[in-house]
Order: C-alpha cells, then sequence, then structure tokens
C-alpha cells in the first residue's frame, strides 16, 4: 500500500512468539483472535487498521516465528501552520459534571483509564470496571444509583447491549451511553437504533466525550 508523498512512520517491535503467514493473512478481520475464548475481544488490531486508513494511511506488518512481529504504521505528514488564539483553547466549562454518578464499563485498560480521569476531573463520580459481571456487582451493590451507564459495545463476557438489557430490566429509567469503534449487527447497532441512545464513536478525544457525555444525562427518556 505504500505510495508517494510525505509520511511518519511508526514502529512497533516485540521479541515475542512471532505469527506464521497463515494468522498474519488474518490479523485486521474484527473478531479475530488467537486468544483462548473470553480473554480479548479480536477488535483491537482491526480498530487500529480502521483508524489508520481514515487517516489515509497504512500498515505493515513483519513476523516470524520464534523471532518476533514488527508493525509500522504510516500517516500523512501534515505541515506545521501557526494556531489562531480563537482556536488555541476551546471551553469545556459547558460540558462538566455536577457530581452526576456514572458507571463505565470498558475493557481496555487504557481507554478506561483516560475516560475516567477524564470524567473524574471534570466534575462526575466516576465507578470503573472491565466486564459486564463487574458491572453487574456494582450496580447492584450501589442499588443501581447511577446517572448513566457508559459502556463499550463488545466486551469480554457480553455484548454490551445484553448488559444494558439487563441493566433496564432492573431499572427502566437508566440512561445509557454506548461507544464502540464498530457500528455493525455484530456490536449490537441495531439494537442501540432502536431504543434510540447515544454513541460515541472511537477513538475519541477529551471534548468529545464530554460533549456526548452531557448529552447523554440531557437525553429525555
Amino acid at each position: 500500500e505504500a505510495r508517494c508523498g510525505n509520511f511518519i512512520c511508526l514502529s512497533v517491535k516485540d521479541t515475542g512468539i512471532g505469527m506464521d503467514q497463515k494468522t498474519l493473512k488474518h490479523i485486521f478481520e474484527p473478531f479475530f483472535t488467537t486468544k483462548e475464548p473470553g480473554i480479548g475481544t479480536g477488535l483491537g488490531l482491526s480498530v487500529v487498521y480502521g483508524i489508520v486508513k481514515q487517516h489515509q494511511g497504512w500498515i505493515e506488518v513483519e513476523s516470524f516465528k520464534g523471532q518476533g512481529t514488527t508493525f509500522r504504521v504510516y500517516l500523512p505528514a501534515i505541515p506545521l501552520r501557526p494556531i489562531k488564539d480563537e482556536e488555541s483553547l476551546v471551553s469545556l466549562e459547558a460540558f462538566k459534571g455536577q457530581g452526576e454518578r456514572i458507571l463505565l464499563i470498558e475493557d481496555d485498560t487504557a481507554v478506561r483509564e483516560f475516560t475516567e480521569r477524564g470524567l473524574s476531573e471534570n466534575g462526575y463520580i466516576v465507578f470503573a470496571c472491565a466486564t459486564a459481571q463487574e458491572a453487574l456487582d456494582i450496580f447492584e451493590r450501589k442499588q443501581g444509583d447511577f446517572d448513566l451507564i457508559l459502556t463499550d459495545l463488545i466486551l469480554p463476557d457480553k455484548k454490551g447491549t445484553q448488559l444494558a438489557e439487563h441493566i433496564l430490566k432492573v431499572k427502566p429509567q437508566s440512561k445509557m451511553l454506548f461507544m464502540s469503534g464498530y457500528r455493525d449487527e455484530k456490536a449490537g447497532w441495531d439494537k442501540i437504533q432502536q431504543w434510540g441512545f447515544p454513541f460515541l464513536q472511537k477513538p475519541y478525544s477529551l471534548p468529545d466525550l464530554l460533549k456526548t457525555t452531557k448529552k447523554a444525562l440531557k437525553e429525555k427518556l
């Protein structure tokens, strides 16, 4: 996929077990994984591939059994330009919370920590976990006292929509905000459309997170 132009290359290399050519052909396919059932979702590399493609880039992979793997991500280089004063800062005051309680379910550690920190530092009280079962345990322990349920669509133990169905049976007035890198049937996108709950597309920035969270909290049931 290499092409002419100025590109930035990000190279990541490990010294792990490597992959054979058969496995390499499938690594960017959604839900493909070599891990045991219940460990990971098989969406990580496919999400990365989609993001890179959206930014007019490409990925090259080299892997040898017993030697490790190298990923090279190429992205278009953008010339620097002066930032106007009015563009330099975007006020997020209007989107800050006032102590609302949010149950956050996200199995990706980096995404979960970014989201939890972003919400906590902007006025929200966050209870974070990695699986649907952990979320149900917290929900029961706190007697459903949450203003918003913020969940990924693909979790290690069940879909985010399945988790939502369970919570809505217990507390029908619950407000939901779903997030994912995909909008397809496997992820439960059709169910979200039926419900009409807000959706946060991954990857997202802090302003995206705060704006969509505020929107979800204002939704009328």
